[in-house]
């Protein structure tokens, strides 16, 4: 049985501890400037301003596989903004 690299990335972060996954829960900005996921509104604002990436692992505004910095966070609404 195949592993994908796809799993194995999800894996290793786990086991190491770095990393949140989640769902998108709403439509961010056309383009993919923004994401919402409202699993996030645990953290406080800016929480993951310029020290967190997202990784879009299905197509997003036809954006797949694509690490993006998180530049404002948004804790009321769970939304990230995006480096472009």
């Amino acid at each position: 049985m195949a592993t994908t690299f796809d799993t194995i990335r999800q894996r290793m972060s786990r086991r190491c501890g770095d990393a949140l996954f989640g769902t998108t829960t709403s439509a961010g900005a056309a383009g993919g400037t923004t994401f919402v996921d409202s699993g996030l509104i645990r953290f406080p604002n800016d929480h993951f301003n310029n020290t967190h990436y997202v990784l879009f692992t299905e197509a997003i505004n036809s954006v797949d596989d694509e690490e993006r910095l998180i530049t404002d966070f948004v804790s009321s609404s769970g939304t990230g903004t995006l480096h472009s």
